[in-house]
């Protein structure tokens, strides 16, 4: 078993099979996410889903 740099397990791949991999540099998969607090309309349905 190989591991790649992100600490997941490596796909093993066949001889001659390219992979995207390949072709790109490793990036970092950042997200930015916007944080604020729920609306009402949001705390219901999350609250609906949850039995308190």
């Amino acid at each position: 078993m190989t591991w790649n740099n992100y600490g997941t397990e490596s796909v093993p791949e066949l001889d001659g099979q390219t992979s995207i991999n390949d072709y790109l540099s490793p990036t970092a998969a950042i997200v930015p996410v916007e944080v604020r607090p729920p609306t009402d309309e949001e705390l219901v349905v999350f609250l609906s889903g949850h039995d308190l």
